[in-house]
């Protein structure tokens, strides 16, 4: 710390450097507690140095320090007057670090903060608004005097692979993954792009520190910063109006309640901007009207105008627009779910449109888009209008791919929620879509085999053939039997089989989702083949080596014992019993493993009773309370009702074994909402069988069972 005053401003910078490297994760050592005060002292005799990097590591230093200084100072006022210049430095990077500060200091509980920062709060607000304007920077790389590029290619080295949802989130962010609309969709490769992409500077750390100050102070925060607001919002630069609109947006869910009674006012005056002459308006106003979609989604006229605003923003002449605007509309989509039906026309007409006009990157946003419409309304476009509308021009971007676009990881999972939606009015696009499918899947694999003969041959990635894959594991679920004739005339059986035998869990788990389907939709298809798929199925009834590959194998062998049951195949299954239902019962009473597994493994042992009843009757006791349990919340489904039937037929052949739990059996049956007659009859069968069989040790646990439950009982199965 001596050093840290010496003549020379390098020497200063570095002693205070080596004095910040000791301090990890905001937590000062030992010798600087012991010594806080004299290390404060230093730093103001720093604070105003005229060499900026020295500026820049002592607001680094009050940053990592906030904790502590907060611990060991009964006053922060000081400190909080030197930090509240700082944020308004000409020195973007001075600013960034006092930033930081204000961000760490926002971490601490409200009452506390608001004790602290509420004489500085007028400041503080007035401060971070500025700081949430673009910088010189920005400006250029978002081009914000550019206002049409829609007819711009994408430079496709711009451009990676998008695979899963990305929804707007804002509250709760950190420096590490902290990410405002603009430029989370953004997704790029090109080093220098990313780079600027993912830089953090001044304005996102000042809307972090709105953020979160918000949810913490709430109403006190609100009172200085509206009128700022609402003077930016009618000032002449465009830029002041943005940053005005993205703080709202920024302290939408800290303190909607304290806005509940403006938003009558401000949701139609904030969507006046979506016509704003500045793209960047645009944009943000997309972004900040979906952050109140709870709001808005529920009263019919605001709901009503702000998502025709949002429609003409997807068909915006500007390609960041067009993106913010496919990002707020998925956002709505999630949250307003079937109370979109009225609307599907109209959303879909301009999303037909935007297939037609936006550029690659875009597009991407855009598949996302409608697979999350086709999530949230379901059957709903199940309709001939809607797939008359939507399926050819999605067909005809399905016919432009050849294999290895990047794009096509998106475009996959989108269509894959589109066939489930479509259901049997996606049967005429079936064929192309599973033949060429599979072409792909043929393709990937022999890259493979010839990449391990040949170094030099460079491999298809294999997150190609899991979309694909997932594709076709859609067809099947959307379609049921009807595609039974393409399956019967392809290679997807013996394709399906060698993909199991790869060593990739991700590719693992998705194969046994679609064997399980293949199972429960063409099960003549993988009849001839059960004695190799059955070894392959057991081999992976292993949670220590992946939980997901082990569910869903669990859950594909509960789907082919259904179906060996139904057609009378239990040689199949016979050399592989004993082992198979060991497993499955360690696995059931190993209360470390997940619920959801618990429940897969509960119903396919449920199933396995319509295969080896005998072989599970004389284990009964030792798994009929934890069966009980884990398929009692279990979500009821056909699987779900082969279970309990293969339950009963394992208690028959036991009367004995169910003992002391009567009770827990007796309230799994009574867990059904609305069993179907047929399993109805089951229960009453089993009920009536297990109480003549052996009278007085029914009498014995029934009589101890809870009065209403007994009554139930006897209501309903005569007992």
């Amino acid at each position: 710390m001596q050093l840290c005053t010496h003549v020379r401003p390098r020497v200063r910078f570095l002693a205070l450097e080596s004095v910040l490297h000791f301090i990890s994760g905001n937590e000062l050592p030992p010798i600087l507690l012991k010594n806080l005060s004299s290390f404060v002292q230093v730093l103001f005799q720093m604070a105003s140095d005229s060499d900026t990097s020295i500026r820049i590591a002592v607001c680094k230093a009050f940053a990592k320090s906030v904790k502590s200084l907060a611990k060991h100072f009964s006053s922060l006022d000081r400190i909080f007057e030197f930090m509240l210049n700082s944020l308004q430095d000409a020195c973007e990077e001075v600013a960034l670090e006092a930033g930081e500060f204000w961000l760490a200091l926002a971490e601490f509980p409200g009452e506390q903060l608001l004790l602290w920062v509420k004489p500085f709060l007028p400041q503080l607000v007035a401060a971070l608004l500025n700081g949430m304007r673009y910088s010189e920077e920005d400006r250029i790389f978002f081009k914000a005097d550019v206002e049409e590029d829609y007819m711009c290619p994408d430079d496709i080295r711009s451009i990676r692979p998008k695979s899963a949802k990305h929804k707007l989130q804002f509250s709760h962010m950190s420096r590490e993954d902290f990410a405002f609309q603009q430029e989370e969709e953004d997704e790029v490769s090109d080093a220098e792009d990313a780079d600027e992409l993912s830089k953090w500077n001044h304005r996102k750390c000042c809307a972090a520190t709105l953020d979160l100050m918000s949810l913490s102070l709430q109403g006190h925060m609100l009172e200085p910063l509206m009128p700022l607001i609402a003077k930016e919002l009618e000032h002449s630069q465009w830029d002041h109006v943005e940053s005005a609109i993205l703080a709202l947006g920024a302290v939408s869910e800290g303190c909607i309640a304290e806005l509940e009674g403006r938003l009558e006012q401000a949701i139609p005056y904030l969507s006046k901007f979506l016509k704003h002459q500045k793209a960047l308006v645009r944009s943000i106003t997309c972004w900040t009207l979906s952050r109140y979609a709870s709001w808005i989604i529920p009263r019919q006229h605001y709901f009503e105008g702000v998502l025709s605003g949002l429609l003409d923003c997807l068909l915006d002449s500007n390609k960041h627009v067009q993106e913010c605007a496919c990002s707020a509309l998925a956002t709505i989509e999630e949250e307003a779910t079937t109370l979109l039906v009225p609307y599907l026309h109209p959303i879909l007409k301009h999303m037909v449109s935007a297939l037609n006009k936006y550029q690659r990157k875009n597009m991407l946003i855009l598949y996302d888009a409608i697979g999350t419409l086709a999530e949230c309304v379901t059957s709903h476009l199940n309709t001939p209008e809607y797939s008359q509308l939507l399926l050819p021009p999605l067909i005809s971007h399905w016919g432009e791919f050849t294999g290895e676009e990047n794009s096509l990881l998106a475009f996959s999972e989108c269509l894959s929620s589109v066939i489930i939606a479509f259901g049997v009015e996606f049967l005429p696009f079936a064929e192309v879509v599973f033949v060429k499918s599979l072409k792909l899947v043929e393709a990937i694999l022999l890259s493979r085999k010839t990449a391990q003969q040949n170094s030099l041959v460079v491999p298809i990635d294999m997150g190609y053939a899991i979309a694909l894959l997932d594709l076709v594991n859609s067809l099947l679920e959307g379609l049921g039997s009807r595609i039974e004739p393409l399956v019967a005339n392809s290679t997807l059986v013996s394709l399906l089989h060698e993909y199991l035998l790869e060593k990739n869990f991700d590719l693992l788990h998705t194969g046994f989702a679609l064997l399980g389907e293949l199972a429960r939709t063409c099960y003549g298809q993988i009849r001839p083949t059960l004695s190799a798929f059955l070894p392959v199925i057991v081999s992976n009834l292993n949670p220590a080596a992946h939980i997901g590959v082990c569910n869903n194998s669990c859950w594909a062998l509960g789907e082919l014992a259904i179906q060996m049951g139904a057609n009378h195949d239990v040689r199949f299954f016979e050399p592989f019993a004993q082992e198979v239902t060991t497993r499955l019962i360690n696995m059931l009473l190993d209360g470390s493993l997940t619920v959801s597994l618990h429940e897969n493994v509960a119903l396919t042992i449920g199933c396995l009773g319509l295969v080896c009843p005998s072989l599970l009757a004389n284990v009964l006791p030792e798994f009929l309370y934890d069966w009980c349990r884990a398929v009692y919340i279990s979500q009821e489904g056909d699987q779900k009702v082969a279970s309990f039937k293969g339950l009963c037929q394992i208690l028959i052949m036991n009367p004995d074994g169910f003992g002391k739990n009567l009770d827990t059996f007796s309230q799994a049956i009574l867990s059904w909402s609305r069993p179907p007659s047929d399993l109805l009859n089951c229960f009453h069968k089993t009920l009536h069988e297990l109480k003549n069989r052996n009278l007085a040790n029914w009498q014995k646990y029934f009589s101890a069972l809870p009065p209403p439950l007994q009554t139930r009982l006897v209501e309903i199965y005569s007992l």
